[in-house]
C-alpha cells in the first residue's frame, strides 16, 4: 500500500494509522506491525493510534521519521506492507534495539 507518511510527536517505534491503512488491515488494526519504506530504507513500527486526516497513511514518531527523511520535509511517500518481518541490511550503521520482541533499527 503506498501514500503518503508525516510524523508527530509520539513513542518511538509506534505509529498512527490512517483511516486507507485501517480499513485495509481490518477491525483488529491496532497493535499490528507494519514496515515502511521510504528512499530505500526500510523501518518497522507498531500502529498503536489513528489518525484524522484522511489524506495521509499514517503519522511516525519523529525518531522513526527521521531515518526515513529529514524531519524538516514534513511528508514523505511511502510503501506500508505487513505479514513479514523485515531483514536487517547489514551495511547500515544504526545500531538496532529491542523492542517488543523485535529488532529496530535505532
Amino acid at each position: 500500500m503506498t501514500g503518503q507518511a508525516t510524523w508527530y510527536r509520539y513513542h518511538p517505534g509506534q505509529a498512527a494509522a490512517g483511516r486507507a491503512l485501517r480499513l485495509a488491515l481490518g477491525p483488529r488494526w491496532r497493535g499490528k506491525w507494519v514496515n515502511v519504506t521510504a528512499n530505500g530504507r526500510t523501518i518497522r513500527v507498531r500502529l498503536t493510534d489513528s489518525m484524522g486526516r484522511t489524506s495521509r497513511l499514517l503519522d511516525l514518531d519523529p525518531h522513526d521519521f527521521a531515518r526515513l527523511a529529514p524531519l524538516s520535509q514534513g511528508i514523505v511517500m511511502v510503501v506500508v506492507s505487513w505479514g513479514e518481518l523485515i531483514a536487517l541490511p547489514a551495511t547500515d550503521t544504526v545500531a538496532p534495539r529491542r523492542t517488543h520482541g523485535w529488532w529496530l533499527l535505532s
